[in-house]
């Protein structure tokens, strides 16, 4: 949405149309479409004590309506890109309210002065949130122009029928300029009616976003926008070129029907697969009774930019239940340092529950609901992104994947190792991350991922000299919890029944968890017994990228992070050939950083190297509040000017490290740090509820967000506005969309 790509004879029609804008502003209300609403925009329009305004959605229900319409209706507003698809505004999508006086339905959001006189937007309502039925589109429209005004959408029906539920797909977009919504179009369409009815059901999304609209504001390029999440990245695909089925109840016939389903994702022929293809997978009727799936998923053809290739839980009632990524092991990974464990599962169990390879790109995943699709119990890992091993001159890194709606856990494998006393103890596998990544463009929303055997997401590894290449760039993570659950058996990092304190030294193990248990003889007062996590010693790190190219565009969301890692983020290592990733251009908005032992974010072999462009908005970083002798965040630069920026963040427990400075920072708060600040306010936050305890759940069936219920909303007025949006798991979860 770019107002240099309008044509002449459009900017020729906005011209034209300002005049009626402006008039039409003058009186505090502009209609679209018409409708008798005028009353319910007014009432609400003197509200506004902020610069901003209103956009209207109204049904008069004395018109003619379907029978399907009620207040429980789904109404969603969308975006056109320059592209030409519609993309989900997150945030913008909501049940209807019932206006008693005008006998109406109704649904209001609040627009930011920043982004007045956007567009075009549209308004699409559903049946019900599972968008099984479509019931009407909107002609296009953009947001008010003016401050304080309102614009009111009053659609007309038509006979709607049943439309199949299509799937969304990556837009290929990571960095936030290509997220915002960036038009200065000022044209409106005052007179339009309602689409056909055949008219842009092929564009309709069918993704679920359950979040209710804030008052948060948030940062992109050309402003702010406020009342909203972000502009999702989702892209309405055309109507599906093919659809095909998977279910353990079909034939493994021609995968046409849910009677002539693959039984098995494995059995899935790709040959038949083309870009714009859907294929369901059964869920089974619900999550008490999931469909289990044993075999790899492994496309092996691409789709294309907009009409990617989509495998989606299936939207169909007694179908969206829960699809299950079962590798073999059911038995818990094994803790560090453990003297015994059955090995008899991970032995005979699968790789890994999703490969993308040999540069198979343009690929949607997606669970459509919290744990709609459950991987667990693999022996490499959850999901691997393979690097371009073929040297053959061509990058052949996979490209464009999503990933959504999934919950991956204990995946990763085991090892055994001696620790100087003792022999054959079993470790969890270093290297057996949640997601191994690799490529370029990719999208993971909606992820729940934990306890596997070491990183939530690892790069995966690359190696010139040996042809083999990782080229990452324009990753976004966004609405996902990265965090460990099980609790290990021994005291601050010891095996099972060793002690590790002031007086008593021989049970403290130093292997693979560097100046652990030199933490802890600096720990604070009390408590002073502390416990870390089953597999602290593989460095269990939220994101960590050391193995890659230079890393361009790396964008974290509307996050949790953690708790119980050891490294929230650490984001770039050179300290040997084979550990060469670096990231420039990092953004992370509205973002917790919670209960890490050693860093919260940071680069791991500064100061000779260091990414470049990192950007920290609404970031809120706890430490443990008994170990502020770690808990650091490093940002660091090889810049001769100031090239980072710290805003609107917080920071309890821990210490800073800015070797070279080069930072910019703005409306800031810090409290108990070891060393440094965020050169703001030295206040403490006073978080609305932390535990004074570690939190843990060792059984994985346990829900962990009905355990962790640190709330990080800022008490202190001072730091209010210097705290991430995204405050809480509650808050977090809200957003999935859950049956």
């Amino acid at each position: 949405m770019n107002s240099k790509n309008i044509s002449s004879q459009s900017v020729r029609k906005t011209y034209t149309l300002i005049g009626v804008v402006l008039v039409l502003f003058s009186l505090g209300v502009l209609t679209v479409f018409g409708g008798i609403s005028n009353q319910i925009a007014s009432r609400y329009s003197s509200a506004i004590n902020q610069d901003g305004g209103r956009i209207f959605l109204t049904v008069d229900l004395s018109q003619s309506v379907p029978k399907t319409l009620t207040q429980k209706s789904w109404t969603v507003v969308q975006w056109q890109s320059n592209d030409g698809t519609w993309k989900d505004v997150s945030g913008w999508q909501g049940q209807f309210n019932y206006d008693r006086d005008s006998n109406a339905f109704f649904v209001e959001w609040w627009v930011g002065n920043e982004i007045l006189g956007e567009g075009p937007f549209r308004w699409v309502i559903y049946t019900d949130p599972s968008r099984s039925k479509w019931l009407a589109t909107t002609k296009s429209f953009n947001l008010p122009e003016a401050n304080q005004p309102s614009l009111v959408i009053s659609p007309s029906f038509v006979t709607a029928a049943p439309v199949k539920p299509t799937a969304v797909a990556s837009s290929n977009t990571a960095a936030p300029a290509n997220n915002s919504v960036n038009s200065v179009s000022a044209s409106v369409d005052a007179s339009a009616d309602v689409d056909d009815a055949s008219a842009d059901v092929d564009n309709a999304s069918t993704e679920v976003d359950g979040s209710t609209p804030t008052t948060t504001t948030q940062s992109t390029e050309s402003g702010t926008i406020a009342g909203t999440a972000s502009i999702a990245t989702d892209v309405i695909p055309a109507e599906p070129e093919a659809e095909f089925y998977v279910s353990p109840n079909g034939d493994n016939s021609d995968g046409l029907t849910w009677d002539s389903a693959w039984t098995e994702l494995n059995q899935i022929n790709w040959d038949n697969v083309v870009p714009g293809s859907i294929v369901y997978v059964d869920g089974g009727a619900d999550a008490s009774q999931p469909m289990t799936y044993s075999t790899q998923l492994r496309p092996t053809v691409s789709g294309e930019p907009g009409k990617p290739i989509v495998v989606q839980l299936s939207a169909e009632a007694g179908r969206n239940g829960q699809a299950v990524f079962f590798g073999g092991n059911s038995i818990p990974l094994p803790e560090c340092g453990q003297m015994a464990w059955d090995s008899s599962e991970i032995l005979g169990a699968g790789s890994s529950a999703i490969l993308f390879e040999n540069g198979v790109s343009n690929v949607v995943v997606d669970g459509r609901k919290r744990k709609g699709i459950v991987i667990h119990g693999w022996e490499a890992g959850g999901v691997i992104f393979d690097p371009d091993r073929i040297d053959n001159g061509q990058d052949d890194n996979t490209n464009n994947i999503t990933l959504q709606y999934m919950e991956i856990y204990n995946n990763g494998g085991f090892e055994i190792k001696d620790d100087g006393t003792s022999e054959g103890l079993f470790y969890p596998f270093h290297a057996g991350a949640g997601i191994k990544l690799s490529g370029v463009g990719h999208t993971f929303n909606f992820l729940e991922i934990h306890d596997n055997a070491g990183d939530a997401i690892q790069s995966n590894f690359t190696n010139p000299a040996g042809g083999v290449f990782n080229n990452m760039d324009d990753f976004t993570l966004s609405n996902s919890w990265l965090y460990n659950q099980r609790q290990h058996s021994g005291l601050d990092n010891s095996p099972a029944d060793q002690l590790c304190t002031l007086d008593d030294q021989s049970g403290c193990d130093e292997l693979g968890a560097p100046q652990m248990s030199a933490d802890y003889l600096n720990y604070a007062e009390s408590p002073t017994i502390r416990y870390e996590s089953f597999n602290w010693c593989t460095h269990n790190d939220g994101i960590q990228l050391y193995s890659a190219n230079d890393f361009n565009n790396l964008t974290i969301k509307e996050s949790i992070i953690g708790p119980n890692l050891m490294n929230a983020l650490l984001l770039g290592d050179r300290e040997g050939d084979n550990t060469t990733a670096w990231v420039n251009n990092l953004t992370m908005e509205d973002v917790v950083i919670t209960r890490f032992t050693h860093a919260a974010l940071g680069m791991k072999s500064p100061p000779g190297q260091a990414g470049q462009n990192w950007d920290l908005n609404r970031v809120t970083i706890y430490g443990h509040f008994t170990n502020t002798n770690k808990g650091t965040l490093n940002l660091n630069s090889t810049a001769d000017q100031t090239e980072h920026s710290i805003s609107n963040s917080t920071m309890q427990f821990g210490r800073t490290e800015f070797p070279s400075g080069n930072i910019q920072f703005e409306n800031n708060c810090h409290s108990d740090l070891y060393s440094g600040s965020l050169e703001g306010l030295e206040e403490n936050p006073e978080f609305e509820d932390i535990s004074p305890f570690d939190v843990f759940a060792n059984d994985l069936s346990v829900d962990f967000s009905t355990v962790f219920t640190d709330s990080y909303v800022a008490q202190n007025t001072n730091c209010a506005t210097a705290v991430s949006q995204t405050s809480s798991v509650a808050t977090l979860l809200s957003g999935f969309n859950s049956d």
